[in-house]
């Protein structure tokens, strides 16, 4: 749990596995996907923190770290962020706050390392392309009918040049929620409310990251 003046988290270690995410609405959004896709105990399997965004991940992580080796039985370490304009870059700056934790971390994106602990991380959505987990919500949706609804929106809005978003994902994601039975602003409350399809192809390579964690 990330500190109120926004420093350092503050936290106790409650599972011998831990997944950090970038923020509380990822945090949410995985609380989600763990539940549908490994059942209710994954909760406590699972601890997933988030790291304070992109910017704060490598401070955070520091006192992640020392917070961890409290906890000797701890089996697993995942690190999950966004790639955003950049995926290596994006994973080259996650690799490097890990090691600056004193963290081994692995040699390609969706990886487990072999350290003491194991250590992986995933570069959403896919490792290779730009994007972020709106990108991965909005591919679980994609090709139903009111998913073709917001898609004729965002087009409408390109052809009158009104389109002012500069993440094309993000947009479709917003204009998603603001669709459903009871609105929300962000993904991993729209989550909660389980609007994103988790059986989708979209998630399965990061739920299989999830469970290469030993």
């Amino acid at each position: 749990m990330a500190a109120a003046d926004g420093g350092a988290p503050r936290l106790e270690i409650r599972s011998d596995r831990l997944l950090l995410v970038e923020g509380r609405d990822e945090e949410n959004l995985f609380e989600a996907l763990l539940r549908h896709c490994f059942g209710p105990a994954a909760s406590e399997d699972i601890q997933i923190i988030p790291a304070g965004g992109k910017h704060r991940f490598r401070k955070n992580l520091t006192a992640i770290a020392a917070a961890a080796r409290a906890r000797p039985t701890l089996r697993a370490v995942g690190a999950i962020r966004d790639a955003d304009d950049n995926a290596l870059s994006a994973f080259q700056s996650v690799c490097d706050a890990l090691r600056h934790a004193g963290y081994d971390p692995p040699s390609a994106h969706g990886q487990v390392s072999v350290g003491d602990p194991p250590v992986g991380v995933f570069i959403l959505p896919d490792g290779t392309g730009a994007g972020a987990i709106e990108t991965l919500c909005r591919r679980s949706v994609a090709g139903n009918e009111a998913s073709r609804c917001v898609e004729a929106y965002i087009d409408c809005l390109k052809d009158r040049g009104a389109l002012r978003s500069r993440n094309e994902d993000k947009t479709f994601a917003h204009a998603w929620l603001a669709g459903t039975n009871d609105p929300v602003a962000r993904v991993g409350e729209g989550a909660r409310q389980g609007v994103w399809d988790f059986d989708s192809d979209a998630f399965a390579e990061i739920a299989s990251f999830i469970r290469k964690l030993p």
